[in-house]
């Protein structure tokens, strides 16, 4: 498995589509493989515009039938480089990451806790729902920062292409400006899971990225409970 950005996966599916000469038309209407639906073309657009995620493991292959290109072609470009392991790693703020490559390790693989549940706690917050631990890859992997993976719930962010029961990588050391960053929060003593944070004056807003969830605003009192877990840095989704 290789960290893939979903810029680059979709920068490279558009090459392949305009080598080819299809249109976004054309590789949705190829697209249609043992009954499902085709991959609509505005859907498509927003993969090849990097707007959203690695696309699950049977939408990958509806992709490499649109644009008549062998299955593992479009699973390598994917970053699925084993499908013992059919899980994809990518990044959610790719500017924040630098490109030091990651071959070796000096004390072994560095991992993180995965946690189900986060609530405040005495001093701090008390993480619930250890599922055991999950090796940090990428850049961050010799990053001195602290990490947790945290389990997603709910589909509150969705047009991120986070998806429920998707792993979290939270850098709980990352400096953060609450200018609609993805980040873990907690208000009223509650995970908030994850949301685009952004401070207002004399508030914050927390924003998911679904249109059927309303922003919460965080003023007065409310903000004396507000508290940030980490920053989102990646997601892995097993697939």
């Amino acid at each position: 498995m290789k960290e893939v950005t979903p810029e680059d996966f979709g920068a490279q599916l558009k090459e392949i589509r305009e080598r080819h000469g299809y249109s976004l038309r054309q590789v949705a209407r190829q697209s249609r493989i043992d009954g499902k639906p085709e991959i609509s073309p505005s859907y498509w657009s927003l993969i090849e515009r990097g707007k959203r995620n690695i696309p699950k493991l049977g939408t990958l292959k509806r992709i490499a039938k649109g644009l008549r290109v062998p299955e593992n072609d479009i699973l390598n470009i994917a970053g699925i480089t084993d499908l013992n392991n059919t899980s994809v790693t990518y990044t959610i703020d790719p500017k924040s990451i630098d490109d030091t490559p990651i071959n070796t390790y000096t004390t072994g693989p560095k991992t993180a806790p995965i946690y189900g549940t986060i609530k405040a706690g005495p001093g701090g917050f008390a993480y619930e729902d250890h599922e055991g631990d999950m090796i940090v890859g990428g850049s961050h992997a010799l990053s001195d920062h602290n990490f947790i993976w945290l389990r997603v719930s709910g589909d509150s962010m969705i047009g991120d292409g986070i998806q429920s029961g998707d792993l979290a990588l939270i850098d709980t050391d990352a400096e953060t400006e609450c200018a609609g960053e993805i980040l873990a929060v907690l208000y009223d003593g509650v995970l908030a899971t994850l949301k685009h944070v952004n401070k207002g004056v004399g508030s914050i807003v927390l924003s998911a990225s679904n249109s059927k969830y309303q922003p919460i605003i965080l003023s007065g009192s409310d903000l004396e409970t507000f508290r940030i877990v980490g920053k989102a840095v990646s997601i892995q989704r097993d697939i």
